[in-house]
């Protein structure tokens, strides 16, 4: 008998949540709690009038970078969860919780005190969080990276997921490379904002989540595993031309 749609998504949520391995489960849970973090602040947004989300001191923010944070932070449940149970895996997969979790509490703080999070040197206090946060973020990028690469390179598990995780990271790398930049050139010049580089950024940033996705929809559709591969390489090297295309305009018009 064939489970109806509604069931085999509750057993899927119930896999992800309810997991018996405790470092996987506290991936799942923090990756929700960021999610409804971001969500919680557009409704504070909606309910402080709507103000612009422009300019150094917003709401985007916290919504942006909980919305984001919590679904790169489910990805790198997913890739843990691609490895046998080990130490290695779980001493990982703590750090990158710990300073995930840091990261994103500091800059939710700093709006709540009404400051910038980001490019913000008005003060030591403002100083140091900023310098922090670009340790934590770094340590963070670190600790998923390795974990990616190791189920990219693991033949226990599938093909697609393989290139999913591998070209994942990859561009992870490559995206926080470019946040790094723009971080340095706004700390230099005063800006507040990345400009037209958060498009590129964004992109490479989030091939973690849609490359799985992708290989979970061929999953669904039947195709083989060698035949999701394929379409995973195919569809993270369009990511790549995009990013790289997004790039060289952002450059150009900057």
């Amino acid at each position: 008998m064939t489970r109806s749609p509604s069931k085999e998504a509750f057993t899927r949520l119930e896999q992800l949540f309810l997991r018996p391995e405790v470092d996987l489960r506290a991936l799942s849970w923090l990756g929700l709690l960021l999610v409804l973090s971001g969500v919680g602040h557009a409704g504070v947004w909606l309910a402080d009038g709507a103000p612009s989300l422009l300019g150094p001191v917003s709401w985007r923010k916290p919504i942006v970078f909980g919305l984001s944070s919590g679904v790169t932070t489910l990805s790198v449940g997913w890739m843990a969860g691609l490895l046998p149970a080990t130490r290695w895996r779980a001493r990982l997969s703590w750090i990158y919780a710990a300073t995930m979790l840091l990261e994103i509490a500091l800059i939710d703080a700093q709006r709540w005190r009404g400051v910038g999070s980001h490019f913000n040197l008005a003060t030591p206090l403002d100083g140091a969080v900023f310098s922090l946060m670009g340790v934590l973020i770094c340590v963070s990028v670190a600790a998923a990276s390795a974990i990616g690469l190791r189920a990219a390179r693991s033949p226990s598990v599938a093909p697609d997921d393989r290139v999913a995780a591998g070209a994942g990271v990859g561009l992870l790398l490559v995206g926080s490379l470019v946040g790094a930049v723009m971080s340095i050139a706004g700390t230099i010049s005063g800006a507040t904002g990345g400009g037209l580089m958060k498009l590129p950024h964004g992109i490479a940033l989030h091939g973690l989540q849609l490359l799985p996705m992708l290989g979970w929809w061929l999953e669904r559709r039947g195709l083989a595993a060698h035949r999701r591969a394929g379409w995973v390489k195919a569809a993270a090297a369009a990511l790549v031309l995009l990013f790289g295309s997004t790039l060289l305009i952002a450059w150009r018009l900057s």
